[in-house]
């Protein structure tokens, strides 16, 4: 992955398939999604928290950010939908430790 990059994929979670996009920001084995957009994969609106999320990416992609050399996901982001809508997000997750 390379700074400037688009970040895209499809996440499937226990409530339907969600799809993420971000920009890309690398530091190192620091990997940003900057600016993530979350949204469903239907038509259909979805109700999914933080938690399933987070379990979905966990199962679904964090173990290639790995393989890529990456030790730390830092996500960033506005919420404009749910609960809180312009509240800022800044999620760090420390990788080695989520895949092992």
């Amino acid at each position: 992955m390379i700074s400037g990059e688009l970040f895209e994929c499809r996440l499937e979670t226990e409530v339907g398939a969600i799809e993420v996009l971000a920009e890309v920001r690398v530091d190192g084995t620091l990997l940003e999604l900057h600016d993530i957009v979350v949204y469903p994969a239907t038509d259909h609106a979805l109700a999914i928290g933080a938690a399933s999320l987070l379990a979905a990416a966990r199962s679904q992609v964090f173990s290639e950010f790995v393989l890529l050399g990456f030790e730390t996901l830092l996500v960033t982001g506005t919420r404009l939908t749910g609960s809180r809508p312009g509240r800022r997000v800044q999620i760090r997750i420390d990788l080695l430790r989520e895949v092992s």
